[in-house]
């Protein structure tokens, strides 16, 4: 796809793309109003006693440390949010630096990779670990294909890349195994071969340790909510499986929903495969994906293994252990930008065309469609990102900052509150640097353990005790509910809604705060008595 090394190219464009890309996604993540998801990793990365506890909640997060281990060092320089924004900015503009300056490509190619939805909103504006994953991806193929390969290196971005989510790790496993493959099959000289028994026992046991990892974060302890094993296949397996066929091509068309009120539903797919018929005309879709990707890589065994084996091991994880959403299924794509990785460098492997008699017939004429394939293959991602990143700065992502600043307002801010909607109210409780009350967990906290966790109906009565408890010493509470409850009545108190929005916040889940205030305290306009 490339036709000269990626050094041997003047640099015109490349600052040019990189300055656009590192405006535009900046300017965005400045709109971006965190959500509960991003505000959960920071609040419990920072509120945890010590990094035993805080390795010890992995367990329940069902993923690796590294991202959160980060977000507590830095911690240790600030508590803002802004910071942490601006850190995981920079991530996303070093993946896009390593892109546009050391990938085989051509410069087509590599400007609809950077503008694409997982490189330009998904992986950037919002604030997880898949974007750090992907960083250490491409970080490891850059070691892999440079002019001088340098295996330590490439070892240890994989290692990473294992650290930072279970996605992350099954990844870092894929590609281990391509890698560990290539090595064997380049053994040919008495010079390669002892090097690769040098390197041997480094992958036998990163290997181990992987597979480990992958079955300890499956196994998460008795009393977590989020659980991570197998389900139970009966007859529905066809029906799981052509679903998740469907997650290829559906990872390449990322386009959000509209709502009827006019929001941007982020996190929705344009086609749903939730009935028999949807999931059969997804796995179609899903397949010819996975034919037109294998058409781009298979000018490389190395890169068609790496392909091969991340779709079908994210397939049958999907179908069966997790279903995953947007974020999660673009680590497919992160693997088709490996695989084009590794099929376009122009250093010498074992795996080129010319070496497999299978792929040495089809070469001359998949030469001439691989570049524009893979062009094709970018360019709806690209769409999605504008649709999204111009959602994003426009709607509000979440709701959880305004009625945090609400909540900041002299008359409200020494009030205690109690979230039903706990998620959510989390998301609050973090903005505000503030504990609140959980009823479905039990507890008061900045952050979710994600354990003991009351069902809706459980957790409004339990928020009932917690709320009749508190105006037993005070005038006023605020309760945050979500917008599908109904208006909370508690006897001898009144209730006053303080915020409740019209359109539903990107990422769904609408707070709506009340104000519940003591009788007695009604007269005195709901002040504190003395």
């Amino acid at each position: 796809m490339a036709e000269r090394s990626v050094s041997d190219r003047p640099r015109t464009i490349e600052p040019v793309a990189l300055l656009v890309f590192a405006l535009v996604t900046g300017w965005v993540c400045l709109h971006h109003e965190p959500w509960h998801d991003e505000l959960q990793a920071w609040r419990l990365a920072l509120d945890t006693p010590s990094v035993v506890d805080l390795v010890t909640q992995m367990g329940y997060e069902g993923h690796p440390p590294l991202f959160h281990l980060l977000l507590r060092g830095l911690g240790a320089f600030t508590r803002s949010w802004a910071p942490v924004a601006a850190a995981h900015w920079l991530v996303a503009v070093a993946s896009a630096w390593l892109v546009l300056y050391r990938a085989p490509f051509t410069r087509l190619q590599r400007i609809l990779v950077i503008a694409g939805y997982f490189v330009a909103y998904e992986y950037t504006v919002i604030v997880r670990p898949y974007g750090l994953g992907m960083l250490c991806a491409l970080a490891a193929c850059a070691a892999w294909c440079g002019t001088v390969r340098r295996p330590r290196v490439t070892a240890l971005m994989l290692v990473l890349l294992a650290a930072t989510s279970l996605i992350g790790l099954i990844l870092a496993v894929v590609i281990w195994c391509a890698l560990v493959l290539d090595m064997a099959t380049d053994a040919r000289s008495p010079a390669q071969a002892a090097q690769f028994r040098r390197y041997l026992p480094l992958a036998v046991l990163g290997t181990a340790v992987l597979v480990v990892g992958i079955i300890v974060i499956l196994v998460p302890p008795g009393d977590a909510l989020y659980r991570g094993m197998i389900s139970t296949i009966g007859t529905e397996w066809r029906w799981r499986i052509g679903s998740a066929l469907s997650i290829p091509a559906r990872a390449l068309t990322p386009f959000a929903a509209h709502l009827p009120d006019g929001s941007t539903h982020w996190g929705q797919w344009p086609f749903a495969v939730d009935t028999r018929m949807g999931s059969v005309l997804g796995a179609i879709a899903g397949v010819t994906v996975i034919g037109l990707v294998s058409v781009v890589v298979a000018r490389r065994r190395t890169a068609l293994v790496v392909w091969l084996l991340a779709v079908g091991a994210f397939v049958i994880f999907f179908a069966f252990f997790f279903p995953g959403s947007v974020r999660h299924h673009g680590y497919l794509v992160v693997a088709m930008l490996v695989a084009a990785w590794l099929a376009s460098s122009t250093s010498r492997g074992p795996g080129d065309a010319s070496d497999v008699r299978m792929l040495r017939a089809l070469e001359p004429r998949l030469a001439r469609v691989r570049s524009t394939v893979f062009a094709v293959l970018l360019l709806p991602m690209v769409g999605a990102s504008v649709q999204l990143a111009r959602a994003d700065w426009r709607e509000q992502f979440s709701d959880a900052a305004s009625v945090a600043a609400l909540l900041r307002r002299p008359a409200l801010d020494s009030l205690p509150i109690v979230g039903i909607a706990f998620a959510e109210s989390q998301a609050v409780a973090a903005l505000l640097g503030k504990p609140v009350y959980l009823p479905a967990e039990r507890r008061i906290s900045t952050w979710l353990a994600r354990r003991h966790v009351l069902d809706a109906d459980a957790a409004a009565v339990a928020a009932d005790s917690v709320v009749r408890m508190l105006l037993g010493t005070r005038c006023s509470v605020v309760v945050l509910t979500n917008a599908t409850m109904q208006r909370a009545h508690f006897a001898g108190a009144t209730v006053q809604l303080l915020q409740s929005s019209s359109r539903k916040p990107m990422a769904g889940g609408s707070l709506v705060a009340w104000l519940v205030t003591a009788g007695r305290c009604a007269g005195a306009g709901g002040t504190a008595p003395p």
